[in-house]
């Protein structure tokens, strides 16, 4: 009999291991950061209750918002440009269920069991959402732009975030 074991998920200090691998202000170092950052603002909803678990969802909320949109301006781009527009079409969908999961959650009670279930759910979709651009998305991005591109990249996708 052959047992399967599923992989581990990658935590944020994988993803910030991950980054190091990078110079500084590389796309990829930003993204694998910035991974690490929403699973730690994450697990500080799924921590917290009451006002604090408020503000800490409603501080995720945000950094996922602006991080999503700039990867929608600065990474599908890439990614469809490297000839792999199926793959960024499956990306940004998901972007779009999360952003419906988000207003759900949005609606409810933050100490309620229902917003505990919905929130459970949506954290590992987020969690499966950012292994497949790991996965996926960023070994096309190394590919397809050299180290001194990334950094521009890098750049062009802080100043996206900051602007939405």
């Amino acid at each position: 009999m052959v047992h399967l074991t599923l992989e581990e998920p990658m935590s944020a200090q994988d993803d910030r291991a991950h980054a190091d691998k990078y110079v500084e202000g590389d796309l990829l170092a930003v993204l694998y950061r910035q991974h690490a950052d929403i699973t730690e603002a994450l697990d500080r909803v799924s921590d917290s209750k009451g006002e604090e678990r408020s503000e800490n969802f409603a501080a995720a909320k945000s950094f996922m918002t602006r991080h999503e949109g700039a990867e929608q301006q600065i990474v599908r781009p890439i990614v469809e440009a490297a000839d792999n527009g199926a793959e960024a079409a499956e990306r940004n969908a998901e972007e779009i269920k999360a952003d419906q999961a988000i207003a759900a959650l949005s609606a409810l009670d933050v100490d309620s069991e229902e917003f505990d279930t919905q929130f459970a759910t949506f954290k590992q979709a987020v969690t499966d959402h950012a292994e497949a651009e790991e996965t996926n998305e960023f070994p096309i991005i190394e590919k397809a732009q050299s180290q001194e591109r990334r950094i521009v990249l890098g750049r062009q996708f802080l100043q996206a975030q900051a602007a939405s």
